[in-house]
């Protein structure tokens, strides 16, 4: 028999994860096509592993958000429980990914930088086109936003507000205030223990 643990008081034990006990899965960088891919795969991994719970570690500064709603629809899915975990920087998309985790099983270490900000775009074109897109971003963003209010415990359009409020720039927050915010549910990094034990019979 395996039994998992996880204790949120203690430190994070990488050694496991060297060993190859369990699989889990590394956001680092950028959050873009290739890193959607490897997502996806890692993720099956994980779930066909029949492991108890599925551990995503985020250190990102953020990155497309049409990979980042790919990758919280298989979260959002799991029938496992997926711990998110943030270390060192979790920002923009890497933030929404944070909130993401089963709720009870979202960390963050207490020197991690969290900013959130408003969802940006780069266009060019004609006039018509350009308006247009405008209109098709607003949208998008708003169903961005209204997934973070979800998933933090929030009221519809509660963070489109509070950006609002705040000029709409870049929102930074320390690990105590993310998770006053219900973006996550524990400072600190958690170590993962794996207990076997076997059971001897002669016949």
């Amino acid at each position: 028999m395996i039994d998992y643990e996880i204790d949120p008081a203690l430190d994070y034990d990488a050694q496991l994860f060297r060993r190859g006990e369990y699989r889990w899965i590394l956001i680092g960088g950028s959050i873009n096509q290739d890193r959607g891919n490897k997502f996806e795969e890692e993720f099956h991994a994980c779930v066909t592993s029949e492991q108890p719970f599925i551990p995503i570690m985020i250190s990102s500064y953020g990155g497309h958000t049409d990979q980042l709603n790919r990758m919280v629809d298989l979260m959002e899915t799991s029938t496992v429980p997926v711990v998110t975990i943030a270390k060192g920087m979790c920002m923009s998309a890497g933030v929404f990914l944070l909130s993401a985790g089963t709720p009870g099983y979202r960390w963050i270490s207490s020197t991690c930088t969290v900013m959130v900000h408003d969802v940006s775009s780069i266009d060019y074109g004609k006039t018509e086109d350009m308006i247009s897109n405008a209109k098709a971003l607003k949208k998008y963003r708003d169903a961005i936003f209204q997934r973070f209010d979800k998933h933090t415990g929030k009221k519809r359009n509660y963070w489109a507000k509070k950006l609002k409020e705040s000029g709409n720039v870049d929102l930074c927050l320390t690990a105590r205030k993310a998770k006053q915010e219900g973006i996550a549910d524990h400072i600190g990094i958690p170590r993962m223990k794996v207990q076997i034990s076997l059971d001897v019979t002669i016949e």
